[in-house]
């Protein structure tokens, strides 16, 4: 079935039930179905329908959301964008879709497709739009990975890689009231919590302001959090001010990196409430997951694989390896990615053999799975390699700075340094962060430091080394 007709039918059962919240504003399922219909005749009207390509951006959440319904509907290809900078989008989309806020500078940026403007669309007066029959093979969504080691991959991501991610989620997660979503909506993981919330009738909340997660997690409905590591570290920093109550808390779902043992603590210590890891990948899905109820588990924590995933660990040659031996991680899961969009020689790369590969090192422990870094990410100067999240998560774990990120930086010189950004208070503290890291590394390797007044990252909370490492560059050269 058409993911939209499904939506559909549960606002047609739950018309005046709370579907979205935002900062104060609440959506019910019957406003929010009516804005996505609206929409899909907008679209169907002007000629966008199956397999058409759409690229979108969105301030307004409610119209993200609506769009996302509204594209199913007509059976085109979503692809929707947290920001214009950064990595580039290599696509040529038959139209761009966007609020008055954002379809400006999509227009700038794709300027051959065609502009769609969301309040307009709405304001325009169409049949409704049949619901286009989709097939499980046929693509959905084109969901850009983090770009944070190259250039933004685009992951093909099916109707039946959707419907299994769902389905998936809540084995492990079930929603069983509303859900604070502090993830981007449209990431691999957002597009899960969004569909398994919904679907299961429950409230999705997408607050993002101090007061509006304050008030999400004080409100008795909300059962549970979804949150990159830094996420939640965030979520914790406002409402610690607040003196929030938050006894009715279910479970926090972690994805997106490693959480630090300190988070762990300061988490269980807030909420009381069972904490669950989950590693994954936007072209794997939800693959393998721990339950903590200590900061002391977490520091020994198995990744335990889900039902129906295999993870093995394999040498170059693609060769398992046994237990206990660090090698590259290879995942087969039921949601699965089709590939990347418009990169065969990279999908060959990564997806082999049945076999997704991600880039990821492990090793195997019992019955699950620890992770031991990436190995694109790793830096390896004169023979020492080291990864550079393990130096984050040493600097968060030891509070020496408001932030920071460790990458690998060549000046044109020839002579590769480990180099960290950090956001630190004043020189007395940044002077602390050198000391700590020189002491860490132990003369290993060369290391820099520079400070910046925050670390980039993406809508998963993870840290763009590539465009810290250009910043610095342009800041060796004069360009700023």
């Amino acid at each position: 079935m058409n993911p939209a007709r499904a939506f559909q039918d549960i606002a047609a059962r739950l018309p005046d039930t709370v579907a979205l919240r935002a900062d104060g504003n609440a959506w019910r399922f019957k406003e929010l179905a009516w804005q996505a219909a609206s929409l899909a005749a907008a679209l169907r009207a002007g000629g966008i329908g199956r397999g058409d390509l759409v690229v979108t951006r969105f301030e307004n959440p409610v119209a993200e959301l609506a769009a996302f319904f509204a594209l199913m509907h007509v059976g085109a290809v979503n692809c929707s964008i947290a920001h214009l900078g950064g990595a580039a989008i290599e696509v040529a989309p038959i139209a761009v879709l966007g609020d008055a806020e954002t379809l400006p500078a999509l227009q700038r940026a794709l300027p051959d497709s065609r502009p769609v403007e969301y309040e307009a669309a709405l304001r325009s007066e169409h049949p409704l739009a049949d619901f286009t029959p989709v097939t499980p093979g046929e693509v959905s969504q084109l969901i850009l990975t983090s770009g944070t080691t190259g250039r933004a991959k685009m992951v093909q991501l099916t109707y039946g890689a959707i419907a299994a991610r769902t389905a998936t989620r809540e084995t492990y997660f079930k929603t069983v009231g509303a859900v604070l979503l502090l993830m981007g909506p449209m990431t691999a993981g957002g597009c899960q919590a969004v569909l398994s919330t919904l679907f299961s009738g429950h409230a999705l909340d997408l607050s993002r302001q101090p007061q509006g997660l304050i008030d999400a997690i004080a409100d008795p409905s909300t059962r549970h959090v979804i949150a990159s590591p830094v996420q939640l570290s965030a979520l914790l920093a406002v409402i610690g001010a607040g003196g929030t109550p938050h006894g009715h808390l279910r479970g926090i779902l972690l994805m997106g990196g490693a959480a630090p043992p300190t988070l762990i603590a300061k988490a269980r210590q807030a909420f009381a409430c069972p904490i669950t890891c989950m590693y994954g990948t936007s072209e794997a899905g939800a693959c393998a997951s721990v339950t903590l109820d200590s900061a002391e588990a977490a520091r020994d924590a198995v990744l335990v694989p889900l039902s129906g995933v295999r993870i093995e660990v394999v040498d170059d040659a693609d060769r398992p390896l046994p237990p206990g031996e660090v090698g590259h991680v290879r995942i087969a899961a039921p949601g699965m990615a089709s590939g990347y969009f418009g990169d065969p020689a990279l999908t060959r790369t990564h997806f082999r053999d049945g076999w997704f590969h991600p880039g990821d090192l492990g090793r195997l422990l019992g019955d699950g799975l620890v992770i031991a870094g990436r190995h694109d990410e790793m830096i390896n100067i004169g023979g020492v390699k080291l990864d550079p999240a393990e130096i984050d998560r040493m600097i968060e774990e030891r509070k020496l700075a408001q932030d920071a990120a460790a990458f690998r930086f060549d000046d044109g010189s020839g002579i590769e340094r480990l180099m960290v950004a950090s956001v630190t208070e004043n020189d007395a503290a940044f002077a602390r962060l050198r000391e700590a890291i020189a002491a860490h590394v132990g003369g290993r390797l060369p290391v820099g430091h520079f400070r910046v007044n925050r670390i980039p990252r993406n809508e998963m909370g993870k840290p763009l080394r590539l465009h810290l490492a250009e910043a610095l560059r342009r800041k060796i050269s004069g360009q700023v």
